[in-house]
């Protein structure tokens, strides 16, 4: 259906991001992107769709759809073919939806634009949304409503392609789960092409029908999914994805982690961009450049029966039942309480009773795992514990260290916020794009570390920025200039410099591949051990959960449904609710 043949995308400053990409879609098949960020999925997507940032161009290659390449359509014509022929679904609808419009208005412009024929309670209809939510604002909607309605949206063009980039990274795996089986439901209605970019292994499995695997802007693997995760991949780099999954299987056992990184745009080593980071590199592998051959990118391919590469630094996490301690953190009936507010006084007329009655224990050195669906509560017992609720009513108990938090003011509050830390869920909105990272950084040491001087807090800065695969030339950067999952290390290594004893990661790693995913395990596992943090790690990734948390605790409406160690729990879940929560995990 769509040929893209040597796609070249060359940057601002003269060099290529995306090096050669060849690609081709079928009707009615799943074609998925995998790589780790910056090795050019969405940039391969959205030249497609002639979306490309400012200063950002195509420099080659040709996309031909019907017989027509793309690339030499003029911007009027390709505005007919853009949302027509062919639709992109964003990773956050959020940014993708106007604030200021009902979800109905949108889709009825997108109509308008398309000259469909369709209505709005049908493609309503089709995503599996209620009528009501035509005249919804998208704030109203949760995250899984908000990306229905913006496939919703997608679909008024009735496309014949329809891209998808990480359409379900922030959602919990119930919806997730939703979302995937309405992706493949519609695929199959309308006999379209769904090119997927997805960092999750576990999603492309049970999508895909090709898996193509990008690397420093080039497609090194293409191979039909099945064979592909039948334990015949080739290249080495998807091997190593492979290995760097977490799971429950993987319990107590290393962790293989890809050393270093992607290498950025246009600063590729010579010979085979992978040589650097590769467990069976030879010195030729240093000066020739492999060429796409059978579908591999690769001097020496691995055949099934090949080991693991063994350069893949295998970093050893410490057997997580064996977390001992007095407790550090202790929550006794908590309740987190928002007020419903109406008429002209705005009078309190109900509430919202986000967390009802929680009680929970956290030991030093140990983590804690929190999970449950999108409004279960999970992220304003978070706050809560941290005094970030000031909006709300918050009820109970909650010591750190036996010294009751709620009642802290002034000096002591301050004290605290040393002690506790939290690294959010979207690290965009919570880095000052005003600010570069260095600046960002040290800001919070000169808040909760004012004994430290200048040159220990860059040290400090460095050091933490090492960590978390990143260097010392991250600190004149401002955060827009990084990818998606080097701003969540970036907030990672905030909360980090100040050394805190508690710290709450709220969906740490829902924006990270696979391999930096690994090296932040690996991070937290090692400054768990060296000073005893305790970690409470909300996430909706299940397998996560089964190989880094000591003890699990299910939430659903704002209470705790089911709570104990992780392999009882993960192994023979009791409540129907957590039964639910692991059918519904991919792969």
């Amino acid at each position: 259906m769509l040929q893209l043949a040597d796609l070249v995308v060359r940057l601002p400053d003269g060099r290529h991001a995306v090096d050669g990409v060849s690609l081709a879609l079928e009707a009615g098949r799943c074609l998925v992107l995998l790589g780790e960020s910056g090795c050019g999925k969405s940039l391969t997507a959205l030249s497609l769709l002639r979306l490309l940032p400012e200063g950002v161009t195509i420099a080659g290659g040709q996309a031909r759809l019907a017989e027509q390449d793309l690339f030499s359509l003029p911007e009027r014509q390709m505005r007919g073919w853009r949302g027509g022929r062919l639709a992109m679904v964003f990773q956050e609808p959020m940014s993708s939806l106007n604030p200021v419009l009902t979800i109905a208005a949108q889709i009825e412009e997108a109509l308008v634009a398309h000259g469909s024929s369709q209505t709005v309670a049908s493609l309503l209809a089709d995503v599996d949304l209620q009528p009501q939510h035509a005249q919804s604002y998208p704030f109203q909607l949760s995250g899984g409503q908000r990306q229905r309605a913006l496939i919703a949206m997608m679909l008024a063009g009735e496309p014949e392609i329809l891209i998808a980039d990480e359409p379900t990274t922030a959602l919990d795996v119930t919806v997730q789960a939703q979302i995937l089986r309405l992706l493949r439901d519609l695929q199959a209605k309308r006999r379209m092409a769904l090119l997927l970019i997805t960092h999750d292994l576990g999603i492309a499995r049970e999508m895909a029908d090709t898996v193509a695997v990008l690397y420093a802007g080039q497609v090194v693997e293409e191979a039909p999914a099945s064979a592909l995760f039948a334990c015949a991949a080739r290249h080495p780099y998807t091997r190593a994805l492979m290995q760097v999954t977490p799971s429950l299987g993987r319990r107590g056992q290393p962790l293989s982690s890809l050393p270093g990184s992607v290498p950025l745009a246009g600063a590729w080593p010579r010979g085979c961009r992978f040589a650097p980071r590769c467990g069976q590199v030879q010195p030729r592998c240093r000066e020739l450049a492999p060429p796409l051959e059978h579908g591999v990118r690769c001097l020496f391919p691995l055949d099934q029966a090949v080991a693991s590469p063994p350069s893949i630094a295998a970093q050893p996490l410490a057997d997580a039942t064996s977390a001992q301690g007095t407790p550090l953190l202790q929550v006794e009936d908590l309740c987190v309480h928002y007020p419903i507010r109406r008429g002209l006084w705005q009078r309190t007329a109900d509430w919202v009773r986000a967390v009802d009655g929680v009680s929970l224990h956290l030991n030093r050195g140990e983590t804690l795992a929190l999970v449950g669906e999108s409004g279960c509560g999970k992220s304003s017992l978070a706050r809560a514990l941290l005094r970030l609720q000031p909006q709300a009513t918050v009820r109970g108990r909650i010591r750190l260290h036996g010294e009751e938090v709620l009642n802290l003011r002034g000096a002591d509050l301050h004290a605290f916020r040393s002690r506790a830390q939290i690294v959010f869920q979207d690290p965009f909105s919570s880095l000052n794009p005003r600010m570069r990272v260095g600046d960002i950084l040290e800001e919070g040491l000169q808040a909760l570390r004012p004994e430290m001087g200048p040159g220990a807090r860059r040290q400090q800065i460095e050091r933490m920025l090492n960590r978390v695969g990143l260097d010392a030339s991250a600190m004149p950067r401002y955060p827009h200039a990084f990818s998606g999952g080097q701003r969540q290390r970036l907030a990672i290594a905030r909360a980090l410099c100040v050394e805190p004893q508690l710290l709450i990661l709220d969906e740490p790693t829902s924006a990270l591949d696979v391999s930096v995913q690994a090296q932040v395990l690996a991070l937290l596992r090692a400054l768990q051990d060296e000073h005893g943090l305790a970690y409470l790690f909300i996430t909706h990734n299940l397998p996560l959960v089964g190989y880094f948390a000591d003890r699990v605790v299910v939430m659903q409406g704002g209470k705790i449904v089911e709570a104990g160690a992780t392999e009882i729990v993960m192994a023979a879940p009791q409540h129907p609710y957590t039964q639910a929560l692991l059918a519904s995990a991919p792969g």
